[in-house]
């Protein structure tokens, strides 16, 4: 019996895999897993206050934080209790992307890659496209400006590479 079908995506800012993994995933009968932090998940952990980041900083603030300078930033009574939360969090994005792998599954993200690489029959795409037309589809799909996208691009480009 074949194994079922294992894809993984990787793609920069406004690649359009988000539009592309779904359709895949209904082709090859699949499940698709989206990626664990959006662009406007991100966005809030660079700039806390302004998407509902606590004082103490969110696990996904404090995991940014590593890329992102502006990040909350944690004293050192709380270095501790703040790695044991990112070990978990990094723990449980492993044993969901090995469990869904087993079913079959087209993921983006998730350090898919990297997680199912000793699956010899999975597929690993990365998905890019010249940065303008990222720039012009996100602004599109997100409903924002072109600055504002361009900015997310930059911001957002290197921190997932940098994660990744």
């Amino acid at each position: 019996m074949a194994p079922p079908p294992v894809v993984t995506l990787f793609e920069k800012y406004g690649a359009g895999a988000r539009n592309i993994g779904p359709g895949v995933a209904d082709a090859l009968g699949v499940a698709w897993m989206d990626q664990a932090f959006s662009s406007a998940d991100i966005e809030s952990a660079k700039y806390p206050g302004a998407g509902g980041v606590s004082e103490a900083g969110s696990g996904l603030a404090r995991f940014l934080g590593r890329y992102a300078s502006s990040a909350t930033v944690l004293d050192d009574a709380s270095i501790p209790l703040a790695q044991a939360q990112d070990a978990e969090m990094v723990d449980e994005n492993t044993r969901l992307v090995k469990e869904a792998a087993t079913q079959g599954v087209v993921m983006l993200g998730r350090n898919g890659a990297l997680i199912l690489g000793d699956i010899p029959t999975a597929l690993h795409v990365q998905v890019d496209a010249p940065v303008e037309v990222r720039i012009a589809r996100a602004a599109r799909a997100e409903g924002i400006d072109r600055a504002h996208a361009a900015r997310r691009q930059r911001n957002e480009d290197r921190i997932r590479a940098e994660m990744s």
